[in-house]
């Protein structure tokens, strides 16, 4: 069975970031950014990163009940 990192692993969250994100700090390749805004309990993003794992994916969603699925 595959490892899957809990949770808190996947959320990176910045309330009062200001100014734009460092995503070199977030990502260890430099590939092409992917923005799945709404991404619900992100099955569609998950999916496709791993048929695209030259890339870089970068999911949002605001609401609590989305990211805990």
């Amino acid at each position: 069975m595959e490892y899957i990192p809990p949770l808190d692993y996947w959320i990176l969250s910045t309330p009062h970031a200001e100014g734009p994100m460092d995503l070199s700090s977030i990502f260890a390749v430099n590939g092409s950014l992917i923005l799945d805004l709404g991404a619900g309990e992100g099955s569609f993003i998950i999916d496709y990163a791993i048929k695209n794992p030259q890339a870089c994916f970068l999911a949002i969603e605001k609401k609590l009940v989305g990211y805990e699925k």
